[in-house]
């Protein structure tokens, strides 16, 4: 791609190789940066440079380029825009609407802006396509409970909060656990703590310490399983970790 680019300038798709690395290499754990240094030096904010160029220029790459930009723009706190990332993936899905994937990152994109009532409708809809319509698989089922009871959560309203996660692990006992239904544990576990039922808490924050998962929501049980979570602990962002 990089011998593209030199070739040809003005092809701004052929920039998504080295923005990619750019990034990521650029935001690698120290370790790895150390490896990344035989390649070549990265610089993060080079690689999203180049992304926005791709975003406003590139002809089979833009949607890519928008869709790694809403990612950093969620996830990474130092580029944290969520008003950018719900722009973003709008452009997207006015192309691809029929794409669950995209409005579910949509459904992500206004829990970062605080728009807890749309997040909550969005989802409830999102829920009633599954099984139904093409492409909305019952692998969505724990994330969309999850964006609804971590809205209430952040709206204060536990007793719901505590309600939608009951039901989102009912709803997926028979699927093989996964990041989604493993962070929807914790949350549970938090919101018994808020409520008061500390045993119910320890319980669950036993079973995910058990599970020894490797998406490091271990490490948060962790903290709690010393602590009970409080209301003025951060809910942090919708997506696991």
């Amino acid at each position: 791609m990089n011998k593209a680019a030199k070739l040809a300038p003005e092809m701004s798709d052929a920039y998504l190789g080295e923005a990619i690395y750019q990034y990521y290499a650029g935001t690698l754990p120290a370790v790895v940066k150390v490896l990344a240094k035989l390649v070549g030096s990265a610089n993060a904010q080079k690689g999203i440079d180049y992304l926005n160029i791709i975003k406003d220029k590139g002809e089979f790459s833009a949607d890519t380029a928008k869709l790694l930009l809403v990612e950093i723009s969620i996830h990474n706190d130092k580029y944290y825009n969520p008003k950018l990332a719900a722009e973003l993936i709008a452009e997207v899905r006015q192309k691809y609407p029929q794409n669950p994937l995209f409005e579910f990152v949509s459904i992500i994109a206004d829990y970062e802006n605080k728009n807890y009532e749309k997040v909550i409708s969005s989802a409830q809809n999102f829920l009633s396509k599954i099984g139904k319509e093409s492409f909305y698989k019952e692998i969505y089922i724990a994330r969309t409970y999850s964006a609804i009871g971590t809205s209430y959560m952040a709206q204060g309203l536990w007793e719901k909060a505590a309600k939608t996660f009951e039901e989102s692990i009912l709803a997926t006992q028979n699927q093989e656990m996964s990041r989604w239904q493993m962070n929807n544990l914790l949350r549970l576990a938090q919101v018994y703590d808020v409520l008061g039922k500390r045993d119910e808490a320890l319980e669950l924050y036993t079973t995910i310490k058990k599970a020894k998962e490797s998406w490091g929501i271990d490490e948060v049980a962790s903290i709690y399983l010393k602590r009970p979570f409080s209301t003025e602990d951060k809910i942090g962002h919708l997506s696991p970790p």
